[in-house]
């Protein structure tokens, strides 16, 4: 096997990975105690 790292840009604002990012923030919240529905945190584009 070999692993080659390659520095990429930051995917901060890309709409593709702020969509993965709500996702996975949706996914974890009925795992956080206190916290509200995701439906009531996130809105949709």
């Amino acid at each position: 096997h070999e692993v080659d790292w390659h520095w990429v840009k930051g995917h901060s604002g890309h709409d593709m990975n702020e969509r993965a990012d709500e996702l996975a923030r949706a996914g974890m919240a009925p795992f956080l105690p206190g916290r509200p529905p995701a439906s009531a945190r996130f809105s949709s584009r």
